[in-house]
């Protein structure tokens, strides 16, 4: 079975994809862009902030907020005026703990029990 890293709910955080055109290329310079998301299979609102391309490669990034990261599946859609360019759709399934919440309890329960007698 195939790991992947769920999106941590109702947290700030960046993704990164690319907007392509129906030949599969990336679009460099997509023009009007209107990042928008939903959560929870509610209606589409406007994200705070606005997709930004990474250069000049067609890959962008857009920041999310901590409210909009707020549900148990988050639907993301990018739309441009780009003659060509199709609309991008991420969906991302939250969850509340991420690698780091885990690797913090497990060294909490690490310090208590390096402090356990070797022979009790």
């Amino acid at each position: 079975m195939a790991s992947y890293f769920p999106m941590v709910k109702n947290s700030a955080q960046r993704i990164v994809f690319p907007i392509l055109d129906a030949d599969g290329d990336p679009v460099s310079s997509a023009a009007g862009l209107d990042s928008e998301r939903s959560l929870d299979g509610g209606a589409f609102a406007d994200c705070t902030a606005e997709a930004t391309e990474i250069g000049s490669s067609g890959i962008y990034y857009l920041d999310l907020a901590v409210g909009e990261t707020n549900g148990d599946v988050v639907c993301i859609q990018v739309k441009t005026s780009t003659s060509g360019a199709k609309t991008t759709v991420l969906v991302f399934y939250t969850s509340t703990q991420s690698l780091n919440t885990i690797d913090a309890i497990v060294d909490a329960i690490k310090a208590k029990t390096d402090n356990l007698p070797a022979d009790p």
